[in-house]
């Protein structure tokens, strides 16, 4: 079950058979999503997560991914299954619009968590899969250990799928970059949206 601000605080539906301790541990700090690789790991082979799944104790979620829930109980828990599903946080971060969600840069989006991995991999219902070769280290960072682009990251991000218009608004919200920097511009590639440089002056206050 779900405690006070939407940590999952309880796994005890895992805690029956060799390995889920190790489970529960898991799942514990990933909104109750795990990977196929995780519980191998946690010594739960694929004879005993099939037993678990046909006895509800798993529930397959997305390719290699399962949650302790029949469904996704908190806005991160999708987010989770999308970087376990794209190689897990080794390989993979949250970007784009679900990024600028996450940073409160624009309202969150409906429809697939957009994902970048420099590991071969693939969009599918619900997860979007952005391939890059320019993610640094310094791009990426951690929110309660979800991996996730940084704000500036994500403002050059979005400005591959954003109208300039939208753009400039992301820019221009309170937890933005530019809000502290005097002079912060950002554009896509020739053929994005905002390809044009889009300008996010500091905006003075009253």
């Amino acid at each position: 079950m779900l405690g006070v601000c939407g940590e999952w605080s309880d796994s005890q539906p895992l805690l029956h058979t060799p390995g889920d301790p190790a489970v529960a541990a898991v799942v514990r700090h990933q909104e109750g999503m795990i990977s196929t690789a995780q519980l191998l790991a946690a010594g739960v082979d694929r004879g005993a997560i099939k037993w678990r799944v046909k006895r509800g104790r798993l529930h397959p979620y997305d390719r290699g991914v399962y949650s302790v829930s029949p469904v996704a109980r908190t806005f991160r828990a999708p987010l989770w299954a999308a970087v376990l599903a794209c190689g897990g946080p080794e390989a993979a971060v949250i970007s784009h619009r679900s990024a600028a969600a996450l940073w409160e840069l624009v309202p969150t989006p409906s429809g697939a968590v957009d994902v970048t991995t420099l590991r071969e991999s693939y969009s599918a219902n619900g997860l979007r899969v952005h391939r890059t070769r320019t993610l640094r280290p310094d791009d990426m960072t951690t929110l309660d250990g979800l991996p996730v682009t940084t704000p500036t990251r994500t403002l050059t991000d979005l400005a591959e799928v954003l109208s300039p218009h939208r753009l400039e608004r992301a820019c221009h919200a309170p937890k933005s970059p530019a809000s502290s920097m005097p002079q912060f511009s950002v554009s896509g590639s020739p053929n994005s949206p905002a390809a044009a440089p889009t300008r996010c002056t500091r905006r003075s206050t009253p």
